[in-house]
């Protein structure tokens, strides 16, 4: 008998932050801790330098461990045009979906998994570029 090894490669677990009370993201190299037993996060501001603060006050997005076509890191959260694989006039075409984390996978909002034919492209998030998303 033998034995196949699967080799995993783990994408980097990485997180971001939409800080509420300043409508500010906070990338993931400020995000520098997160407790999810005291609920606390700690982060650096620009002009505050590292705080620690109530996990309530933020949104917490995590990075996909996917990038888009220009390299840049796809995270939950984000908004993404891309070409679906379907032929059918209705839902075939370009689409511009939120990207969220579901039944064990992050995938486009309404689509199961990523079918679509190549390029991906991340063109904003919900918190700072909400009009995207009106289309829907």
């Amino acid at each position: 008998m033998s034995w196949k090894v699967r080799l995993m490669i783990m994408r980097p677990i990485k997180f971001r932050a939409w800080y509420k009370p300043t409508n500010k993201l906070l990338c993931s190299n400020a995000v520098e801790s997160i407790n999810f037993e005291t609920k606390v996060i700690g982060a650096y501001f620009e002009y505050a330098g590292y705080k620690q603060l109530r996990m309530s006050d933020f949104e917490i997005m995590q990075f996909t461990g996917l990038k888009d076509c220009n390299g840049k890191e796809i995270y939950e959260g984000d908004i993404v045009s891309y070409e679906s694989v379907y032929i059918d006039p209705i839902i075939g075409g370009t689409q511009i979906k939120k990207v969220m984390f579901s039944s064990g996978e992050f995938h486009p909002e309404g689509v199961s998994g990523w079918g679509h034919s190549g390029t991906v492209k991340v063109i904003g998030n919900i918190y700072e570029n909400p009009e995207l998303m009106e289309h829907e």
